[in-house]
């Protein structure tokens, strides 16, 4: 996500090649409809990048994203068409999921009103297996080397008095294959360390960008509906301990320098250390994942301010009240869907929380929408309706 090299970038991540979303230009503009169809696949996309956060970038299964299937969901979208939940389908406001056999990659296709598909996938970062596989071979080169040297020393023991000069130099291969071990247990340091901030990029993006105070294996680290952010504690190396907030070696150390940034530093043989630094600010993944309802907001709100044409379109320019423009009122009666706030799940509604709109009509006809947002120090507390 922002790291030299993040194994786990759980958050959220954590984390990440191929996890932009391309969208055809179209040759005319997307309907209210479609446009919800594209911000509830962005919402579903960020349920399952959480979801393969949590599980070392494997990603869910095809039967789990459905509502109720086992995806983590908070909210799950509806179909601006038929105003029931989305589904898998190729019907207008149903999406298409698909995942590699490895579970290491997905696509994810929202069906629009004219046929088209709106897609976005992601994946595993190919980093992550190419160190795994480096870091298994290294350790595996080393322990090799070393159970050679010390069954060869076993073996010069007995000829000590007739073989000093051969002891002399295994003594000195073996100093190697302990250095080799060294190496080999900071790298294992360094994913651990990697694993660590990926659970605080995880905790982040289910807590509008901000991070833990304090990262460690305990009962606290879970998430907004009260499920555990890791499914296992990295261990220290070189003590078999799992590894904790101190300065040992093979330890890390956690600290914030701001509410929506993180430093942490895994401490490695010979004073050295591995330094991993993260700001929801300006990650790209994580203000994806952190601000997807907010999305979800606008879009409702866009929609809403559709509406406010139609109406003036059919009432010789005239607006629709304040009263008029609610799911319940005259405009709302006058359409099939109206937009949920994304935060309660009940339909948009006036008001100063987020998810609610305000609609300020003018005596020369002219008018706005806004819907409220959650303020970050990285992104607007509103959004007026263009």
């Amino acid at each position: 996500m922002r790291r030299s090299s993040i194994v786990f970038a759980v958050v959220l991540a954590l984390c990440a090649a191929g996890l932009t979303a391309a969208r055809p230009q179209p040759a005319l503009a997307l309907s209210s409809g479609d446009l919800r169809v594209e911000q509830d696949v962005q919402l579903l996309k960020g349920y399952i990048e959480a979801q393969g956060a949590r599980h070392g970038f494997v990603y869910p299964a095809r039967a789990t994203v459905r509502k109720g299937g086992g995806l983590s969901a908070p909210i799950w979208p509806v179909n601006p068409f038929s105003g029931l939940p989305m589904a898998p389908g190729a019907a207008p406001g149903h999406f298409t999921y698909t995942v590699a056999a490895d579970g290491l990659s997905y696509h994810l296709v929202g069906h629009l009103s004219d046929g088209r598909g709106y897609a976005v996938h992601g994946g595993s970062p190919a980093w992550l297996a190419r160190e795994r596989a480096k870091s298994a071979a290294d350790l595996k080169t080393a322990q090799d080397g070393l159970a050679a040297a010390q069954g060869q020393v076993g073996l010069l023991q007995g000829w000590l008095s007739q073989a000093q000069d051969q002891v002399a130099t295994l003594q000195g291969q073996l100093s190697d294959a302990q250095a080799q071990v060294d190496a080999n247990n900071d790298e294992v340091t360094k994913l651990g360390t990697e694993y660590i901030a990926a659970v605080a990029d995880a905790f982040a993006a289910e807590n509008n960008g901000t991070f833990p105070q304090s990262v460690a294996n305990q009962g606290s680290m879970v998430g907004a509906s009260g499920q555990p952010l890791y499914d296992y504690w990295p261990v220290n190396p070189w003590t078999g301990a799992l590894m904790k907030d101190s300065t040992a070696t093979g330890d890390y150390t956690y600290s914030m320098p701001t509410g929506h940034s993180f430093h942490i530093t895994g401490h490695l043989s010979n004073w050295g250390s591995f330094a991993i630094d993260d700001d929801a600010a300006t990650d790209p993944i994580m203000i994806g994942l952190v601000n997807h309802d907010d999305r979800a907001a606008e879009a409702g709100c866009q929609a809403i301010k559709d509406y406010v044409d139609e109406w003036a379109a059919a009432h010789g320019g005239d607006l629709p009240t304040t009263d008029q423009l609610t799911a319940s009122g005259d405009v709302g009666v006058a359409h099939a869907w109206w937009p949920t706030d994304p935060f309660l799940g009940i339909k948009m509604a006036p008001g100063t929380n987020p998810g609610q709109f305000a609609y300020a009509p003018a005596e020369d006809g002219t008018f706005t929408v806004t819907v409220n947002l959650v303020p970050t120090d990285w992104y607007p507390a509103t959004y007026t309706a263009k």
